[in-house]
């Protein structure tokens, strides 16, 4: 058991940890301000303050669904068509404009927000660059995933900003990118944050998750190592579009699936983690259903169009939120009972408040606002959860160190009591030497001094922290070495043994 100053010190811990973290992502960097919804989707920001802020535009544009508009095409093109009115599931490709009043004389940037689609962006006419291919088409559209950043020197106040989307891939077809303007410097600087925070959350994962591989291969009866490893190692290459960034070639198709995957495999094998850790918290049906309901869906993203599996992910996710809440729960039922139930408990709650969190980012709702670098989603739950985790390992390697100091206590005073005893019989032998003559080995020798000095295979048990089939397993090679049959006739026979020694 902790001490109440344990307890303590591990608040201290994790109250450091989080301050840390908000410094790192919150507090840095330039501020994010919302706009508000401008009309005719035009925004004056003449009198506003760019110096230590970045602004995020509404999802307000002016739009023009199956047209993929040039800038010079919108000059004589129709008019636009209110987006409230707009349905998007049947709508895969659009041209959207946002027009800005802006002081000139400085640099300024664009960022926008990573599309599951493709796209193109022209600035004041100008072609700025692309993600993927737009297309009428599926086939004449390559979708493609990565963050935009865009920089240019006004000529006039007024900015204009058109974004060709083409998306045939998702649920939701070509809804505009998410967009940040501010100077050049600031979003350079919330750039370099957001990279920050990715290398960060990478960092975390993947150290946690390469350190409990390690400890699984040198002990592989360590299972729950292992069932924290993988979801650590998946969640690492999921989180923030690593694959992007590592395998910037790698064929969309492929990416998307790999990503759905990792993110399945991750949130099943955390059940089987808390299962392991807790047998008696979750129901077995719940968690095997639930684990079923995992191979089902990574089957389909095999199987199935992206367009089949990724309408089913809200469904999913609802699923999965609603097992997060079953299991901790089922964890409070258990507070009580141990620390260790307490930062299971913190650590699924928090994943389980960022996976929502993350949720309404993906449709629209931003509750701690969207600029890069400053949102919570599953990965920045996941990091929260690997600390959890590595307190919780070092409460058991403490708890351990414990029993192995009563171990070795309890192996002592039988071996002192064991060695009174050759005494008085007159052996001159010690005991460890008694144990070896019949050749037993180290923990057999221990196993045999504990049942000489009077203590249940139970009470051995727990004694070394081994099973009772391996208690047993040792008995019967002890008792199959020595050619005995219980443990008074062990005893004579080490007493007798070291007599005939001496006679011989």
């Amino acid at each position: 058991m902790l001490k109440a100053r344990d307890t303590i010190y591990i608040g201290i811990f994790f109250a450091l940890v989080l301050v840390l973290w908000v410094v790192l992502t919150l507090l840095a960097g330039p501020k994010s301000i919302q706009l508000a919804a401008g009309e005719h989707a035009e925004y004056d920001l003449t009198e506003y303050s760019f110096e230590d802020t970045v602004y995020v535009a509404s999802p307000v544009w002016e739009s023009w669904p199956e047209r993929l508009y040039s800038p010079e095409d919108l000059k004589n093109a129709e008019d636009s068509v209110p987006q409230d009115s707009l349905d998007y599931t049947n709508v895969q490709y659009v041209t959207h404009r946002l027009k800005f009043e802006l002081p000139t004389g400085q640099t300024y940037g664009i960022a926008l927000g990573s599309p599951d689609y493709s796209m193109r962006v022209y600035i004041n006419g100008v072609e700025a660059g692309n993600i993927g291919v737009p297309g009428t088409t599926a086939e004449e559209t390559i979708p493609k995933e990565q963050r935009a950043v865009y920089y240019f020197v006004p000529q006039s106040n007024t900015v204009e900003i058109v974004v060709q989307v083409a998306n045939f891939v998702h649920r939701i077809g070509g809804n505009p990118p998410a967009l940040t303007i501010g100077t050049m410097q600031n979003i350079m600087q919330s750039d370099t944050i957001a990279m920050l925070k990715i290398g960060l959350i990478f960092g975390c994962l993947l150290t946690a998750g390469l350190y409990q591989l390690a400890i699984f291969l040198l002990n592989r009866r360590q299972v729950s190592t292992l069932l924290f490893a993988l979801p650590c190692l998946l969640q690492a290459f999921v989180s923030e579009n690593i694959f992007s960034l590592f395998f910037p070639n790698l064929d969309w198709q492929i990416a998307i699936r790999l990503e759905y995957i990792f993110f399945t495999l991750a949130v099943a094998m955390l059940v089987l983690l808390i299962e392991r850790l807790f047998p008696s918290a979750l129901h077995k049906w719940v968690s095997r259903g639930y684990i079923v309901l995992c191979v089902v869906y990574m089957i389909l993203v095999l199987a199935s169009g992206t367009t089949f599996f990724i309408g089913l992910l809200p469904a999913f996710q609802v699923v999965c939120i609603a097992m997060a809440f079953y299991v901790f729960i089922r964890l409070a039922m258990q507070l009580k009972r141990a620390l260790k139930n307490l930062l299971a408990f913190a650590g699924i709650v928090i994943v389980a408040l960022f996976s929502i969190n993350e949720m309404l980012v993906r449709n629209g709702v931003y509750i701690f606002g969207n600029m890069p670098g400053k949102s919570f989603g599953v990965s920045e739950g996941m990091v929260f959860f690997v600390l959890c985790y590595a307190v919780l390992l070092s409460i058991d390697q403490v708890e351990v160190n414990k029993r192995l100091e009563v171990e070795r206590q309890m192996v002592s005073e039988a071996e002192a009591r064991y060695e009174s005893l050759l005494k008085k019989q007159g052996v001159r032998q010690m005991p460890q030497d008694v144990l070896s003559g019949l050749g037993l080995t180290k923990r057999e020798s221990e196993v045999a001094l504990l049942l000489i000095d009077g203590k249940s295979r139970d009470e051995i048990a727990g004694l070394l922290n081994i099973s009772m089939g391996t208690v047993n397993f040792h008995c019967n090679n002890i008792y199959r070495k020595a050619g005995v049959s219980n443990v008074a006739e062990l005893a004579k026979l080490m007493v007798y043994n070291d007599e005939r020694e001496e006679g011989s």
